[in-house]
Formats: structure tokens, sequence, C-alpha cells
């Protein structure tokens, strides 16, 4: 196969729960605008 490079498709935001604390730590893409939430 061959391949073509692209520009950026999409991006990602994710929230991380600690199982032993319950704290949330949230990271948004910068490359887009975004926000990981949660509650």
């Amino acid at each position: 196969h061959t391949l073509a490079g692209r520009s950026s498709i999409g991006n990602a935001q994710g929230v991380l729960i600690d199982p032993k604390t319950g704290l949330l730590t949230g990271q948004a893409d910068p490359r887009k605008s975004g926000a990981a939430t949660g509650y």
C-alpha cells in the first residue's frame, strides 16, 4: 500500500480517573478548540 500524508484529521480530549482517590485529571489536545471535562 502507498500512503499519502495528511493534515490533522481530528483531536482528542481525555479524563483519567484515579481509582484509589477518585481524582479527575483532564487534558485537551492543543491543536484545536476543545476541553476535557468531568464531574
